[in-house]
Formats: structure tokens, C-alpha cells, sequence
């Protein structure tokens, strides 16, 4: 019995390794591929002024991810720095950076990592947004804490 047991773990331990040269399975991608998406979305997705990407979080390198998650990390980091500009805007009165957060809020709601998203975390984002209209940066402030 004690044999049989060793003899099922090594072919389960050879099938792992098999299955790790292979890659992700079908409709993942690997660690190697969402840092790639990422740094070809961080070339055309804006920032504020003065604002840099942090680094991307960790990845897994015999991780397999969901197709698109570079797109995700670079779309939420983009998101948090533009409602740390509006929320800053707003504490120092300046008008012409509230203008250009808010009308760059028109843009972000057609990214993936909104559109995408349950009905609930839209209509959050909405309400963080219309507070932030209203003069009220206490919402976008809240979900910055959140950011990585």
C-alpha cells in the first residue's frame, strides 16, 4: 500500500511539472504576459500631471492569471491617481485641475475595469464622483486609502 502511495505522488509530481513547462491552461496568461499588457497600457493610459505608475504588484511567475489583468492593474493604479489629483484639487481650490479631473472622469468610465464591474461598484464610483462635482472630496479620498 505504502508503495502504491509513493508511486501515485511521483506521477503526480511529474504531471505538475509537466503541466508548469506547458504555461497557464487555456484562457490564462502567464506573470510574463500581464507585466507586458501593463507596460504597453502604461504608454497610452494618461495620468495627471505629475503623477508615475507604482510598481506592479507582485506576480507569481508560474502564476496563471485571468486574460486582460494587466489592463486591470494599470486602469485601477490611473484611476487612484486621478482621484488623488481631484481630491487635492479640491482641498487647494483649483479650478482648472477639478475641471481637468472631472472631465477625465468621462474617459475612465469607459475603461474595462469600470465598465466591467458589478452594477454596485459602478454606482459607488458615480456617487464618489458626483460628491467630488458637488465640492465633496471626502469619498474619492476614502477609495485612494484603498489603492496600492
Amino acid at each position: 500500500m505504502n508503495g502504491s502511495r509513493v508511486t501515485v505522488a511521483l506521477a503526480l509530481a511529474g504531471l505538475a511539472l509537466v503541466l508548469a513547462a506547458c504555461g497557464p491552461p487555456a484562457g490564462f496568461v502567464s506573470a510574463a504576459d500581464v507585466a507586458k499588457e501593463a507596460e504597453a497600457l502604461r504608454a497610452v493610459v494618461p495620468l495627471p500631471p505629475g503623477a508615475t505608475y507604482p510598481p506592479l504588484p507582485s506576480l507569481d511567475p508560474g502564476g496563471a492569471y485571468e486574460a486582460g489583468y494587466g489592463r486591470f492593474i494599470v486602469e485601477s493604479q490611473a484611476q487612484c491617481a486621478w482621484f488623488r489629483y481631484w481630491a487635492e484639487a479640491i482641498a487647494e481650490d483649483d479650478q482648472a485641475a477639478i475641471d481637468r479631473a472631472s472631465a477625465m472622469w468621462d474617459e475612465i468610465r469607459t475603461w474595462s475595469s469600470v465598465t466591467n464591474a458589478d452594477a454596485s461598484w459602478r454606482q459607488y464610483l458615480e456617487s464618489i464622483v458626483e460628491r467630488a462635482r458637488l465640492g465633496d472630496p471626502s469619498g474619492l479620498r476614502e477609495r485612494v486609502k484603498s489603492c496600492a
